[in-house]
């Protein structure tokens, strides 16, 4: 977050499909959601870490793509978590792609990659392409983001999540988070008094692979958590505007939504896309019957023929739907 450099960690995962193919394997960058933001919480670090990888991993495995999947800065490494910090977050994955590239695997990884995310992945995923975009790692060649109820217009978005003991818990940890990383925000200005040891037990542990000690001190938050209104105050405002990912990407996005989702909001989402739309991204926009935990059930299968059709460099839709295939 200051600039400089910082050790990150991560997972490289190919299956027997990449490992017996010849020439340059192409590469999927997975972005993870939620698991805290302490150190320790990395999904790596995971007794199955398959838990926090993309769905579904066996056929996406199959294709014969290297799974590149960034843990992300302060949680297998040294430093503070970035929790829904825009550019940074974006780097690191790009970042991780580069490194996945220098390994002695004995696999050559194709500088064509696709980035996929879910929920704070989803987020991560819209900035990777929007860093690439800017001529971050001008070596590499992304060819499409698959965003899974990512967080983007973080403003409406943090704001209707105070209403419900889930958003309230991840509306917690971006607090925590970025009042450590921004010299400005200040804690106690922000938090009501009640809220600060609930946020700052939150902030001490993981969301997996149990999210019972996480529940317990989120059921301890009050209604009220915040002193201060994100969507009015200046430096709030400003530091939630750094980090929504509003910048043009310029490769195809597939953006899946869950109609019953309660903490991306699919209202806030159609803004979202139709923004991008109006903007000329090349985006297809999918509504599937659920929530937010199960998202990428729905999402993956539809996600891998799409993929598969950028890597062979065939033209992909866009538009809305509601959980249909592309056509052609």
């Amino acid at each position: 977050m200051d600039g400089r450099p910082v050790a990150a960690s991560g997972l490289v995962v190919a299956g027997a499909a990449a490992r017996e193919a010849s020439g340059p394997r192409p590469v999927l960058a997975w972005g993870h959601g939620t698991a805290g933001v302490a150190r320790g919480c990395a999904p790596s670090l995971l007794p199955d870490p398959s838990v926090a990888l993309a769905k579904p991993m066996d056929r996406i495995l199959d294709q014969g793509w290297v799974v590149v999947a960034p843990d992300d800065v302060g949680l297998g490494g040294p430093g503070a978590h970035p929790y829904l910090a825009g550019e940074v977050t974006g780097r690191s994955v790009v970042d991780a792609v580069r490194a996945a590239r220098a390994l002695d695997t004995g696999m050559e990884l194709d500088s064509r990659h696709a980035v996929w995310g879910e929920s704070q992945g989803g987020h991560a995923a819209l900035w990777t392409g929007q860093v690439a975009a800017e001529g971050y790692a001008p070596e590499l060649t992304p060819v499409g983001v698959g965003a899974a109820a990512p967080a983007t217009d973080l403003g409406p978005l943090m704001g209707a999540a105070l209403a419900t003991t889930p958003g309230r818990l991840l509306t917690a940890l971006a607090v925590g988070s970025w009042t450590t990383a921004y010299p400005d925000l200040d804690f106690d200005a922000t938090v009501a008094r009640r809220a600060r040891a609930p946020i700052r037990a939150i902030a001490r542990r993981c969301l997996a692979p149990s999210l019972f000690g996480v529940a317990a001190h989120a059921l301890r938050l009050p209604r009220t958590i915040l002193t201060v209104d994100i969507a009015t105050d200046p430096v709030w405002r400003r530091r939630v505007a750094e980090n929504t990912p509003a910048g043009a990407i310029g490769v195809p996005i597939l953006l899946a939504q869950g109609a019953r989702d309660p903490l991306v909001e699919p209202a806030v989402q159609a803004r979202d896309v139709a923004v991008r739309g109006a903007a000329g991204e090349r985006i297809d926009c999918r509504s599937y019957p659920k929530g937010h935990l199960d998202i990428m059930d729905a999402a993956g299968p539809d996600l891998i023929p799409w993929t598969r059709r950028l890597f062979a460099g065939v033209a992909v839709p866009a538009g809305c739907r509601d959980g249909q295939p592309p056509g052609g």
